[in-house]
């Protein structure tokens, strides 16, 4: 209902301007009092309601209250200017407060589906308590304390202005401590929901009494219920038990300051609105800083689109640059090369706009500390933060990795990232002979090359989702009347790792000189230092058989002279070496000799060097290696062929991320290059450096020659199909490092781009084969 303009519009001296409530005891307008001056003051009036204007009890305890509510003078409590008697009515002249009670403003948020935010509330008890404490603890002329008790502290009771001013007002039936009594007629006065259990049972009351009163509206504005059943029979017992536990929603401090001002006991409560007034600042305060540091944190998480998208971009554009680049000549003009320069020249800016962006976002979270020490939101977002360097770091095999996983720990406050941390991952596995036993070793460093060492038998197959530590592994099966099968593995964190079904090769299944590598997902690329290396990519590759050492000079022999043999001389003539021919069309020269039985042998080469039979096979072109592979195959009745380059490189890496086939670190006594030789760089035998072994066994990988691929050769691996398949131009992939090269050739992922038709004193080849994959139900054989 609108306010109205009562009909006798003065009271006393005090012009009405409209009534705004009407209470079970007295009524509210407001009003103005015109000074001799002209000055106006706008005032609330109270009045009591005519059927009482008779009751001297009331009467008394309405002249009470003026007089003790004139004798305090405080911001938070409403102001009393005048007591006055007006047509047989008392009145009160008290401060106009434009505003709004605390229940109805909770009432209203309740009715639109919300609620008062906490920080709100906060904000009102805290200056309620300030009010109360003054009260509590003001004294008269003499010094002397008058410890004004309001008791009918309550939600109506507590004006809220527009400017977000609180006023304590109704001290009706406050009284000193010391004077506190029930009414002649035993009725308690005040309202039943906010009342201390001492108020209920007529004992004496205190400062802890009006704190009581506070918690129960904190509760009730914080839950929208009050504390305590309002039906009589229950209301003493109720106040003795434990109200029901505030919504979660409710921050957890601020429910433990309305769970210790709602004690029972007195003496276990805050003691006066100053001790609760403190608890709620300090919160308030805690809360103020939080909120604070929140926004600082907000603005750090904004950089994170900003930041993927620039990473996103760099990426593309140091692909570009290197697909460009990749095409042009070295001697090309400048004005040539000048694109691939610039894209190269945007990833690197963009990669520093990253980086400065991550700076940013780094100092962002660091400064939200300094508003709110260990704030939980700016520790997770650190802990986020360093997670994905972290992953990116390890996918990277960067050293810096265990820097972040160390400031990953410290932020992990949470524990969100533990399973993370913990770097479990899930292994299944079967095998096509039920029964096999399973070994697990690691890899650790010893003499800069990976040593396998067991760690435990992780069981029988099938192995369903066994618990392994992340990283760098390798398992081993075995079986009765079957070959040991190694398969070494990349773990990541968390992860599910499984397989088709692992065929494990008979006994007598390989020949001399052969390795087995069962088929499956392992990890090829990713190593940024490698010649035309491509991106980390997780590929399956079926099971395949190949040969532990490149062709030889002496099996090539046997080969040109079957060919001779079955009358195939222009055949033998054009597979056989031949040096680099200086006109364009002509083949070279040979590099064997012919001997008068049409039979080819070692001679020295035009530098007088004479090559050895164990030496690997060098100068033939792609074309040559594939007609041996063909003969070969006709020769065992397996079909052998070149390895393409996913094979390649997972029978010299494992597919467990090592950078040389031996490990991580290159020393050049490890494998033939150019560094190895103390005088000229020259070819080895194919078994004078053992240790250029792979972890199936596999030698000379890293050096001596490196080996033709099936492949057509592409800096992003994705070659079409050449228009014309026997120009001489088109370009094959070549694998594996050279004894004329540096270390950077012997790295795994290492690629190169060789033209088909080409011969080179460092290209040679081995030589793989298919077998059968566990879907066709067969056993991998000879």
């Amino acid at each position: 209902m609108a306010p109205t303009k009562p009909d006798n519009a003065r009271i006393g001296r005090y012009e009405v301007l409209r009534k705004i409530a009407t209470g079970g005891m007295a009524e509210l307008f407001v009003a103005k009092h015109v000074g001799m001056d002209g000055f106006e003051k706008v005032v609330a009036l109270k009045r009591i309601l005519s059927h009482l204007a008779f009751d001297e009890e009331f009467i008394a305890m309405f002249r009470d209250e003026a007089r003790l509510v004139a004798k305090l003078n405080h911001p938070h409590i409403v102001q009393i200017y005048d007591l006055g008697k007006s047509d047989d009515s008392y009145f009160i002249a008290m401060e106009y407060i434009a505003g709004r009670n605390l229940s109805s403003i909770a009432k209203k948020a309740r009715t639109r589906g919300e609620s008062l935010p906490p920080v709100n509330i906060a904000r009102c008890l805290a200056q309620a308590c300030e009010g109360l404490y003054y009260a509590h603890t003001r004294k008269d002329a003499e010094g002397r304390g008058l410890e004004i008790i309001h008791r009918d502290v309550s939600p109506q009771n507590i004006i809220v202005s527009f400017s977000g001013s609180v006023k304590l007002v109704d001290f009706g039936i406050a009284k000193a401590a010391s004077k506190v009594a029930h009414t002649r007629t035993g009725v308690l006065k005040g309202k039943y929901a906010y009342m201390s259990p001492e108020q209920l049972s007529a004992a004496p009351l205190s400062a802890a009494s009006d704190v009581f009163a506070l918690g129960a509206m904190l509760y009730e504005i914080l839950s929208g219920i009050p504390p305590f059943p309002v039906a009589l029979p229950a209301r003493r017992a109720a106040r003795t038990a434990t109200p029901a536990p505030l919504p979660e929603t409710v921050p957890e401090e601020l429910a433990e300051i309305c769970t210790w001002a709602l004690s029972a006991s007195p003496s276990a409560r805050p003691q006066d609105g100053a001790a609760l007034g403190a608890a709620v600042g300090d919160w308030l305060a805690g809360t103020l800083q939080r909120v604070r540091a929140l926004a600082v944190v907000e603005r750090a998480l904004a950089l994170r689109p900003q930041i993927i998208a620039l990473q996103d971009d760099a990426r593309t554009a140091a692909r570009l640059a290197q697909r460009l680049l990749h095409a042009i000549p070295p001697f090309a003009a400048v004005d040539v090369k000048r694109p691939g320069w610039e894209s190269a020249d945007r990833a690197t800016a963009l990669q520093q706009q990253v980086e400065g962006l991550q700076q940013q976002q780094i100092e962002l979270l660091q400064a939200a500390f300094t508003h709110h020490p260990g704030l939980p939101e700016a520790h997770a977002a650190l802990a986020d933060h360093y997670r994905d360097r972290h992953e990116r770091a390890e996918e990277d095999g960067l050293d810096e990795a265990r820097r972040l996983e160390g400031l990953l720990r410290h932020h992990d406050r949470g524990g969100r990232h533990q399973a993370y941390l913990s770097g479990a991952a899930r292994l299944t596995l079967d095998t096509d002979v039920p029964g096999a036993q399973v070994t697990l070793y690691r890899y650790h460093e010893h003499d800069r090359r990976l040593q396998a060492r067991q760690v435990e038998v992780l069981g029988q197959t099938p192995l369903r989702e066994s618990r392994v530590m992340h990283g760098r592994c390798l398992l081993v099966i075995e079986a009765a009347q079957r070959l040991p099968v190694r398969i070494p593995l990349f773990l990541r964190r968390q992860e599910q790792w499984s397989t088709s079904t692992v065929c494990l090769p008979h006994r007598g299944a390989l020949a001399q000189g052969e390795r087995f590598i069962a088929g499956g997902a392992g990890w090829l690329g990713g190593d940024p230092e490698a010649h035309s290396g491509l991106p980390r990519r997780q590929v399956h590759i079926d099971s395949f058989v190949i040969q532990r050492q490149p062709v030889t000079n002496q099996q090539y022999l046997r080969f040109l002279s079957a060919l001779m043999a079955a009358g195939r001389e222009a055949d033998a003539l054009r597979f056989a070496p031949q040096e680099r021919s200086s006109r364009q069309g002509e083949p070279g020269a040979l590099l064997y000799g012919i001997d008068a039985d049409g039979g080819f042998f070692l001679k020295p080469d035009a530098e007088g060097h004479l090559w050895r039979p164990d030496w690997p096979v060098m100068c033939i072109d792609w074309f040559s290696a594939c007609a041996y592979a063909d003969w070969w195959a006709e020769q065992t009745g397996q079909p052998w062929r070149l390895p393409t380059e996913a094979e390649w490189e997972r029978a010299a890496g494992g597919g467990d991320r090592r950078i040389y086939p031996w490990g991580d670190v290159l020393d050049p006594t490890f494998c033939c290059m150019r560094r190895s030789h103390r005088g000229v760089p020259m070819p080895a035998a194919v078994d004078d450096y053992p240790l250029d072994e792979s972890p199936y066994g596999v030698l000379g990988m890293a050096g001596n020659v490196r080996d033709w691929c099936l492949d057509l050769f592409d800096p992003d691996g994705d070659a079409t199909a050449p228009e014309d398949p026997d120009d001489r131009a088109v370009q094959r992939s070549v694998r594996g490092g050279s004894w004329f090269f540096f270390e950077n050739s012997a790295r795994v992922a290492s690629r190169f781009g060789f033209g088909q038709g080409n011969r080179s004193d460092n290209v040679g080849f081995r030589l793989v084969r298919s077998v059968a994959n566990a879907a066709s139900g067969s056993h991998p054989e000879v």
